[in-house]
């Protein structure tokens, strides 16, 4: 039996990344990530794109946004 083949969306694969960093230690706990526009930039795709990573982060919990000063890594907990 054939399945469905599901395509990654774009927010989907900048998770997997950022993911993957926090999960090898090369992002910890209290790590500020790159401004919005940067992460635009490295990831070559749209702000929208980074939007929906971030929230989607924050959904997990791996992140937290401060409205006015960023986006940091958390420590799972919060």
């Amino acid at each position: 039996m054939y399945l469905p083949i599901q395509s990654e969306r774009l927010y989907e694969r900048i998770v997997n990344q950022i993911e993957k960093r926090i999960e090898s230690g090369d992002l910890k706990a209290g790590d500020q990530l790159p401004s919005e526009h940067e992460l635009a930039e490295r990831f070559a795709v749209s702000r929208p794109a980074v939007r929906g990573g971030i929230r989607a982060l924050d959904l997990k919990g791996l992140v937290g946004v401060r409205h006015g000063r960023g986006v940091f890594v958390t420590d799972g907990t919060s």
